[in-house]
């Protein structure tokens, strides 16, 4: 007797072979239908699916060989076959050296004749064997060994079958947790092997006008949908589109007559058996729903804020005038205040140094009143008045504003340091505001006997450009950067360097309307250093050139 060899492919076989999980299980008829028209067709007594194992082949579907259930893999005939990977016919096995003293020969159930047809697996394994076998010598017509053949490929059709069930149960476990309907089909026929419960419940719904009892409900009931047919021409759609997935939006037909908004989603599964289909089809009634009433929701609450922005609006615009006709109707009195401390310094000065010293007193105080009334119709002009975008040279509006404050402050003496500077967009008016308070507060809060030098950069980026404006002047504390732009702010006081408070107030109110940020910082040496940004221009233009204005 010769055992039969061992495959190449033994180790991947045998694994092949145990993922489909079919050893050792319940006889089930569609197995039993090919074997007993096997040996129908050849006119044998006995046929079997044998299913060669490691150390024995086990028989899925037998026929004629009573309570046999497997035999030892080194006598049998299929380990053979499934070594050849072909046909294999024995006409005579007295007549075979291979077999003329095996046991199944010599002994139960007397094999003379046998024929097997391997069983081999999309991977390219041969699995086992469909086998006709007889007590007596015999040949088969070529029609019947075509018969077996097809017979054959009728058995491994089942067996991937059920690898593929094994594949879609670890699958299926994760899907039936999922809050969609799902919906699984083969990759190469489009045939339905899977729809998870939400889909069954769906069907489940009383009365069901389609004629479906959920109790008996099948896939194949399923797959007759109508409701499906879109969902194919997708699948299609995706399998031409040669992408991972795909993904539509679309109005789904529940079965019970009443559609439903859904986004779809396909994808493929590999496995051992074959591929997959999936679509995931989710319910969006909720979500469009909760998306409208947010919708509705933002809505009202945009009109809200139309409205409130409206009524800020009005006030400021009323704050505004009331604090222009205050100005008006304090600067009359202020002035005859002023002129007449000035006569008194005149008439009573040069003999009362008390009397000058208290008309210096009233004059000051006078004219801080009037600047703050000045800077807070500004401050509230900023806040209150529309903005107009437009491109902006910053080297051209630092220069001119400094030109007039160096007028203002009467200092010919100071020196203003210009780098290049990246054009920018913004309000005119705003911006000028801007430079103007950080250049006049370089000369305004210089220090005794020091020239005042004032030094502009930037740096310039995709979305904001940031701005420098430095100075050598008296400076601040670091611990009060944060409190530079509160309203009446001051850190010197009043009689060593005159303001009202609200000058960095406005700054800041002018960069913020623009989306950008201000912050402060005193120098290592002397001096102070504010920073501000604006946004860039959408397009490069050509920086402006740096230089030096006295």
């Amino acid at each position: 007797m010769i055992e039969p060899s061992l495959p190449q492919d033994e180790t991947a076989r045998l694994a092949a072979l145990r993922a489909i999980g079919i050893l050792d299980t319940m006889p089930e008829s569609d197995y039993d239908a090919i074997t007993s028209l096997a040996a129908a067709i050849a006119g044998m007594p006995i046929a079997a699916i044998s299913l060669v194992d490691a150390e024995r082949q086990w028989f899925k579907a037998r026929h004629g060989l009573g309570t046999v259930c497997q035999t030892p893999r080194n006598v049998s005939f299929c380990g053979h076959t499934v070594a050849l990977r072909d046909t294999m016919v024995v006409d005579d096995a007295l007549q075979d050296a291979r077999f003329a003293d095996n046991p199944l020969v010599t002994g139960p159930p007397f094999i003379r004749f046998y024929a097997g047809e391997p069983l081999i697996d999309g991977a390219g394994h041969a699995l086992g064997t469909l086998c006709v076998i007889d007590t007596a010598p015999r040949r088969l017509a070529s029609a019947q060994i075509d018969w077996l053949r097809q017979l054959a490929r009728l058995a491994i059709g089942l067996l991937e079958r059920q690898r593929q069930s094994r594949d879609l149960a670890h699958v299926t476990d994760f899907l039936e947790q999922l809050p969609d309907d799902v919906f699984l089909f083969d990759a190469d026929t489009r045939r339905l092997l899977y729809a998870n419960s939400r889909v069954l419940a769906r069907f489940g719904q009383s009365p069901d006008p389609v004629g479906i009892d959920p109790a008996t409900l099948s896939l194949d009931e399923i797959d007759a949908w109508q409701g499906l047919a879109e969902i194919r021409r997708r699948l299609d759609e995706f399998e031409a589109s040669g992408e991972p997935a795909l993904r539509y939006q679309t109005t789904a037909f529940h079965p019970c007559g009443a559609d439903f908004p859904a986004d779809v989603g396909i994808t493929r599964i590999s496995g051992r058996g074959g591929d997959t289909l999936c679509a995931v089809v989710s319910d969006m009634t909720d979500r469009v729903a909760r998306q409208r009433h947010l919708e509705t929701q933002n809505a009202g609450l945009e009109q809200r804020v139309r409205e409130r922005t409206n009524e800020v609006s009005a006030t400021l615009e009323q704050i505004e005038r009331l604090a222009s006709c205050l100005a008006h109707d304090m600067r009359t009195p202020l002035h005859a205040i002023e002129g007449f401390a000035d006569l008194l310094r005149r008439d009573l000065g040069a003999s009362q140094p008390q009397v000058e010293r208290y008309a210096d007193r009233i004059i000051g105080a006078a004219r801080r009143l009037q600047d703050m009334s000045a800077q807070l119709i500004g401050f509230l002009r900023g806040v209150s008045q529309p903005m107009r975008l437009e491109p902006l040279d910053m080297h051209d509006l630092v220069s001119r504003t400094w030109h007039d404050a160096v007028v203002a402050f009467a200092a010919p003496e100071g020196v203003l340091h210009i780098d290049a500077l990246p054009p920018a967009r913004g309000d005119a008016v705003l911006v000028r505001q801007v430079l103007d308070n950080l250049i006049s507060n370089g000369l305004k809060y210089a220090r005794p006997d020091v020239r005042p030098e004032i030094h502009v950069l930037a740096v310039a980026e995709d979305d904001m450009n940031t701005y420098i404006v430095r100075d050598n002047g008296l400076g601040f504390p670091a611990e009060q950067a944060d409190s530079l732009f509160r309203p009446f702010s001051r850190l010197h006081k009043q009689h060593n360097a005159p303001g009202t408070g609200l000058g960095l107030t406005s700054v800041a109110h002018a960069v913020r309307r623009h989306g950008g940020r201000v912050w402060a910082r005193p120098n290592a040496d002397c001096g102070a250093s504010f920073a501000f940004t604006l946004p860039a221009l959408a397009r490069e233009e050509p920086a402006s050139a740096p230089g030096t204005v006295p």
